[in-house]
């Protein structure tokens, strides 16, 4: 059986258990050197100064303090460009019984439908186009 320490038997104890009861006697501020030869004179066990600094920071971070479950489910942020409104385009009827335009009249949403296009694909190639419709 491994030696005691305090009572408890130290067989069967991780290198991370052995780091945090070195960390809870030697401080917070403890510096890894300092932590590896506590750990290594007291439990008989080597532990590397990247496992050591590893430890630390998980037991400084404030997040540990709150103890959050590492499966709480958290929403996705979307990546990328956001996503923009379709245009609700309405095709008004060619009237000439004066209820409504006037037959080769422009609507409010044809205006509307231009001005997303252009903002969409920019206005030279929005130009280009009529250009190529008027030919």
């Amino acid at each position: 059986m491994a030696k005691k320490q305090n009572g408890t038997a130290t067989e069967g104890m991780s290198r991370s258990e052995a780091i945090r009861r070195a960390f809870e006697k030697l401080g917070a501020d403890a510096m890894p050197g300092a932590v590896q030869k506590f750990v290594r004179d007291e439990w008989g066990t080597a532990v590397s100064s990247n496992l050591v600094s590893n430890i630390k920071g998980k037991l400084t971070r404030p997040s540990a303090a709150k103890a959050v479950p590492a499966a709480a489910p958290t929403k996705k942020k979307r990546r990328g460009r956001k996503k923009q409104a379709k245009p609700q385009v309405q095709v008004a009827a060619a009237t000439t019984n004066g209820q409504g335009p006037a037959l080769g009249a422009i609507s409010l949403g044809d205006i509307e439908m231009v001005k997303n296009l252009a903002h969409r694909n920019g206005a030279a190639s929005l130009h280009a186009l009529i250009d190529l419709l008027t030919r």
